[in-house]
């Protein structure tokens, strides 16, 4: 019976061991499998940043940008239009003030 018991225990040592070392196995495809997952996320991102590079160039270049950027050009000249009529204002009034008053002492 000793001996019955002595093999009983060596097959369930060699089948825990055979497990282990599958298990072993197993874990070392998984991280391997990781690794390539890891890889493939990597490369993804690089050609996410890549697209999105591009997008940001294509949209830049758009009609829309285009029109955006002649709009900014169209108002900025208004603007110094604007500013150089208004101060042209400001001169003629200061020069029909001092010629009004220049009249006025003459008379």
């Amino acid at each position: 019976m000793g001996k019955l018991l002595v093999f009983v225990m060596l097959v369930l040592l060699f089948a825990e061991a055979g497990a282990l070392y599958l298990g072993y196995e197993r874990q070392k495809v998984m991280q391997g499998q990781l690794v390539s997952q890891q890889n493939q996320i990597i490369q993804l991102q690089q050609q996410l940043a890549v697209q999105n590079e591009l997008i940001a160039s294509l949209e830049e270049d758009s009609v829309g940008a285009m029109v955006k950027k002649a709009n900014a050009v169209i108002v900025e000249g208004w603007d110094a239009i604007a500013t150089s009529v208004e101060s042209e204002l400001e001169k003629a009034r200061h020069a029909l003030k001092d010629l009004n008053e220049d009249t006025e002492a003459k008379q």
